[in-house]
């Protein structure tokens, strides 16, 4: 059975729940609205802080966050309703990533797919970065 990791996100932060005998607790100083996202929408500016801030966390966590395992996301944002499924592949997130980004500087072709509040592009950043720097190959979405 493959190593499965909970995350949920909250407003200030991220409560992890790691694999193990017993399973170990942390917190992640990451969440919908701590991240420097102040505009609606986000300028494509905040965004590259706000990655730099999710990369910074979840690349220097100490001890290292186990890398190739699959996810069980909580979320405040209705993620699986937006994007359209509860399990998801790394690749359907990149796809949503590269919309949204493309929504946020402007790409009239691109308009109009995603929500673009801060709390919404701060979520699915913190999803996307953590598949992409952790190499999570799916995830299963739920709402609180």
């Amino acid at each position: 059975m493959p190593t499965l990791i909970h995350l949920q996100i909250g407003p200030e932060q991220c409560d992890v729940t790691l694999p193990g005998q017993p399973p170990r607790q942390i917190s992640l100083p990451l969440g919908s609205t701590s991240l420097p996202l102040r505009r609606t929408p986000p300028t494509p500016y905040e965004l590259e802080l706000a990655i730099a801030e999710i990369e910074d966390v979840l690349m220097y966590e100490n001890p290292p966050l186990p890398h190739g395992a699959s996810l069980h996301l909580t979320s405040q944002q209705p993620l699986a309703a937006i994007l359209g499924a509860h399990a998801l592949q790394r690749a359907d997130i990149e796809r949503a990533f590269g919309q949204l980004a493309a929504q946020l500087e402007g790409d009239p072709l691109a308009a109009g797919h995603f929500p673009l509040e801060p709390a919404f592009v701060a979520e699915l950043l913190i999803l996307r970065e953590w598949m992409h720097h952790l190499d999570a190959p799916e995830v299963t979405l739920q709402q609180v």
